[in-house]
């Protein structure tokens, strides 16, 4: 069950996105939306900069809880789910840790935009706060708009050693949805399953077997190239994949692919933590 959802604000465009699909989930769910918005100086904050720039800290934080006073106005008009929001100084991936720690949040939503199309911090901040997140973080891209979420690929590279507990957000979302879900798989061209690949299909099979689901093979020497060819020929309304800590540079879903489909990603992309 999704009882709190945290969304991570700068008041960009790209955040306040995030912030509208953020509050779409907590109304299927029911959940409380909490939004966050942390600072350190002004120069740091995109768009607002010259506006705030020779603010003392009460200063600051006095126009930055107003900017936060307008977006939740803002929502609440379009929602009818509880909302809060908190304004806190310090880096933004150490206050985002605490707010979910403190509210014990199910899910972090965080904004996106593509790479190279804004100077702003909001891209590295999200990409941190993935590698260190101890729960599920959905990453909207600035164009991505909250629809039924009919279809959801989840991209596994059937690790039998993947504990089946870190399906449970995506089998929730795809229960409340009555969501089909497309589990696939990218591989190099020629190669089988090795045993182990096989017994962690099987696992994954199980995880899913009270969800429609089926099973996708591409073969591709890039994982990225395959997932993005997978996704123009079969639809999705949310892509998945799974966040590594051990061994991550040598996993094929590491922090370079989850780094890459980030920021090209048309779609929603929920990164599940594999513990």
């Amino acid at each position: 069950m999704i009882k709190t959802i945290i969304a991570a604000v700068d008041f960009s465009d790209s955040s306040f996105n995030a912030a509208n699909y953020a509050a779409s989930m907590s109304n299927i769910f029911n959940a409380e939306l909490v939004l966050v918005h942390a600072f350190m100086n002004p120069m740091a904050i995109d768009q607002m900069s010259a506006e705030l720039s020779g603010q003392t800290n009460r200063e600051l934080t006095d126009v930055l809880d107003e900017f936060m006073k307008q977006n939740v106005e803002i929502l609440q008009k379009k929602f009818t789910v509880k909302i809060d929001s908190i304004v806190k100084e310090g880096p933004a991936s150490i206050v985002l840790e605490q707010c979910v720690r403190e509210r014990n949040a199910d899910l972090v939503v965080m904004g996106m935009k593509g790479k190279g199309k804004s100077n702003s911090l909001f891209g590295s901040t999200t990409l941190t706060h993935i590698r260190k997140s101890k729960v599920p973080v959905l990453v909207i891209p600035e164009k991505a708009e909250f629809k039924s979420i009919e279809t959801i690929t989840l991209a596994s590279d059937f690790d039998e050693e993947t504990e089946l507990a870190n399906y449970n957000l995506l089998k929730t979302i795809a229960e409340r949805n009555n969501t089909f879900v497309q589990i696939l798989n990218v591989r190099k061209k020629e190669t089988k399953l090795s045993s182990s690949e096989i017994a962690g299909k099987l696992n994954t099979g199980t995880a899913f077997n009270e969800i429609p689901h089926k099973f996708f093979t591409v073969e591709d020497d890039e994982v990225d190239d395959g997932i993005e060819d997978f996704l123009e020929d079969n639809p999705s309304d949310m892509l998945v994949m799974l966040s590594r800590r051990h061994n991550i540079f040598k996993r094929i879903f590491g922090t370079i692919h989850t780094r890459k489909m980030m920021y090209e990603t048309e779609i929603p992309l929920l990164v599940l933590q594999d513990k």
